[in-house]
């Protein structure tokens, strides 16, 4: 399953390791010969893809717990959509000492094209490769519907010839192929549900700070003015004569606490509310400090 949905991106393209795949099928009586295009061949072959790719999606979907993302029964009747063809037979060694039979041929598997669909949109969801990509790292081959590849495999009926046996030791990557494209189609609602929260969860984290941020600001504007009134207050404390001899010391401050200050802001953010604020608390910070200047000509 995609990530445990997000959390196996690692592993979902990653095609290794031996694998050998048998299945076995009953015939009707006693066959005279299994040959790699005959019916109980070919439908033993057919099987031995359809049970392996059932045991590679219930793999995929299995959690570190033992429970699954998609209930088993969900898989089943997933794959119970796929139709499995075997064409271009060829038999490609034989042992007159035994019945065991070597055959390629080419494996095509039609997928509901909305399974397909949903695959990919549940992969882009989670930033990993499509089902086309996935196909070529599989040695496989992605037209419309259908999924194709070479397969090599035996065939060889028991000793009784009542049961057919069809093995391979060369389609792991396909089957896993296979296997993630189902799990990831089955990902696609719970992988669309984990975005819309972490969406949701986002715009909240967003709003709550844009709240901070005001709430801050408020609270700068509020000191500011307070700063401002006792610049006031003492100003008006100072006796006329002196307000008059030290005016343009006091005007010099100003335009030099503006220019500053509006400096600070800027720097600050890049956002208009954060500017302001910065520049307010550096404005009350200036006031504060000039009060200090000021008590020197206000009467004791």
């Amino acid at each position: 399953m995609i990530k445990g949905l997000l959390k196996q991106k690692r592993r979902l393209v990653v095609f290794g390791g031996a694998f050998l795949a048998m299945m076995a099928v009953s015939g009707c009586g006693h066959q005279t010969d299994v040959t790699c295009s005959s019916d109980d061949g070919v439908s033993a072959t057919i099987n031995m893809i359809r049970e392996t790719i059932e045991k590679d999606s219930l793999a995929k979907s299995k959690q570190d717990d033992g429970t699954y993302l998609t209930s088993p029964s969900k898989i089943r009747a997933t794959l119970a959509l796929l139709k499995i063809v075997i064409d271009d037979i060829r038999t490609s060694k034989t042992d007159p000492n035994s019945t065991k039979k070597f055959c390629v041929g080419n494996a095509k598997i039609t997928v509901p094209i909305q399974i397909l669909n949903d695959a990919d949109s549940a992969r882009s969801m989670a930033s990993l490769n499509s089902v086309e990509q996935l196909a070529e790292a599989a040695n496989a081959q992605k037209s419309a519907d259908n999924l194709t590849f070479s397969i090599d495999y035996s065939v060889q009926p028991t000793d009784d010839r009542k049961s057919t046996y069809a093995e391979s030791d060369s389609i792991g990557p396909q089957m896993q192929f296979v296997a993630e494209v189902i799990s990831s189609a089955l990902a696609r609602s719970k992988i669309e549900n984990q975005k819309t929260a972490q969406q949701q969860e986002v715009q909240q984290q967003q709003f709550a700070q844009k709240q901070a941020i005001l709430a801050e600001n408020n609270q700068a504007k509020v000191e500011n003015r307070l700063s401002g009134q006792a610049i006031g207050a003492a100003w008006n404390a100072i006796d006329v004569d002196t307000r008059s001899r030290i005016l343009p010391i006091q005007r010099a401050w100003i335009s030099a606490k503006v220019a500053e200050c509006n400096v600070r802001g800027a720097s600050a953010s890049t956002d208009n509310v954060e500017q302001d604020t910065a520049r307010l608390k550096c404005d009350t910070e200036q006031n504060h400090s000039r009060m200090d200047w000021l008590r020197q000509y206000m009467p004791n």
